[in-house]
């Protein structure tokens, strides 16, 4: 008897399945479950890569990298920062800074030029035939025998060799002779340097 149920049962499940072929068992094959199980078994697609992988965007920008940039280059930073607009700022900072150092450095050079040139024509260091105001020399000669070193004509402290003498005596030697409140500084025509020029300048 027990065969008969199972026999029914199988008969009784088929006339169904026929009588609503729309019907599906949870056994049954069903082609939408089938597909999304075996969408499910296969492994996950990459995305396929970006032209820009590698690039740095805006929210990887590195400060460190643009502080070296500008370090380099004004404005370098600004433009790695995508912001060309301040980087041309910065940049024409930069070069008009540098051209305006040059145009004043060449104007600096010129009036260098300007007083050399002025001095060396009407200011003369030794000149023998130009009497004892002629040129510097001969003066601090003629106030080193006249004078000596207390200011006062006719002492006993005057200089008593001849101008050649005195031309190679060394300057600690001729600040012994020499009035001390008129001469403080050594002029050596060998070195005509900045601090030559300003010494005849102001005391000549």
């Amino acid at each position: 008897m027990r065969w008969i149920n199972v026999v029914l049962a199988a008969l009784i499940a088929t006339l169904a399945a026929y009588a609503n072929p729309d019907a599906e068992s949870k056994f049954s094959y069903n082609p939408t479950r089938f597909q999304v199980a075996q969408a499910m078994s296969q492994p996950e697609e990459q995305p396929a890569p970006d032209a820009g992988i590698g690039m740095e965007t805006e929210s990887k920008l590195i400060p460190g990298k643009a502080l070296l940039l500008s370090a380099i280059l004004p404005g370098a930073g600004q433009y790695y920062a995508r912001n060309p607009l301040m980087a041309a700022a910065f940049l024409a900072i930069e070069v008009g800074a540098w051209a305006g150092v040059a145009i004043y450095h060449a104007e600096g050079q010129d009036k260098e030029d300007e007083y050399m040139n002025f001095a060396e024509q009407y200011w003369t260091y030794y000149d023998p035939t130009g009497g004892d105001f002629g040129s510097y020399l001969s003066y601090e000669y003629w106030a080193a025998t006249l004078f000596g070193n207390d200011g006062e004509s006719g002492g006993t402290d005057g200089y008593t060799g001849g101008i050649d003498e005195w031309q190679n005596e060394p300057w600690n030697e001729k600040l012994k002779y020499l009035p001390s409140d008129g001469f403080t500084h050594e002029l050596d025509p060998d070195e005509k340097d900045q601090q030559y020029y300003e010494m005849i300048g102001k005391y000549n």
